[in-house]
This record gives C-alpha cells, sequence and structure tokens, in this order.
C-alpha cells in the first residue's frame, strides 16, 4: 500500500539473520542480538512524503495497524539522505 503513495519510490522489507565474515585475519560472527528482526527501507523522492495525506491513510490500511503494530516492540525511525558521488 505505501508504494502506492505519490513519491514513494521503492519499499523493501528484510529480515535480520545471523552472518560470519573475516576481518583482519580472523573470522567473526555476528548475531542479531538486540537489533529488530525485520525492518523496511522506504526510498522517497522527499522527506515531505512522509507527513501527506495519501501516506497517513496509506499506514492505517490492512492488518497492520489492528494486528500487528499493538505487538512490535524495538521499533526505530531513521531518515537518511542519499549522497551521490
Amino acid at each position: 500500500m505505501l508504494v502506492r503513495v505519490p513519491g514513494v519510490i521503492s519499499v523493501t522489507r528484510y529480515k535480520a539473520q545471523e552472518f560470519s565474515w573475516i576481518l583482519g585475519g580472523q573470522r567473526r560472527t555476528v548475531g542479531v542480538g538486540s537489533e529488530p528482526r525485520y525492518t523496511a527501507l522506504y526510498e522517497l523522492a522527499d522527506p515531505e512524503v512522509l507527513t501527506s495525506e495519501a501516506w497517513a491513510q496509506a499506514v492505517e490500511r490492512g492488518r497492520w495497524p489492528g494486528e500487528v503494530r499493538p505487538h512490535t516492540t524495538n521499533r526505530r525511525h531513521v531518515l537518511y539522505r542519499r549522497l551521490v558521488p
């Protein structure tokens, strides 16, 4: 529903998972720990999209407001600006 809001370029959902990598010659494993289990990335044409009437209506549709939102914890909201070289 959010991807249909004018000014929303894309919406992608992710689920955290444990991973291993090599750093400084040593193998390290990183667990999910206290990080949120799920995250969503919204690419927007402009931050003002978040205060639009279309956004306000879209976030209140579907299962999220009544069945999911009341049970969510460890939420965080961050706005990043894309750096273009």
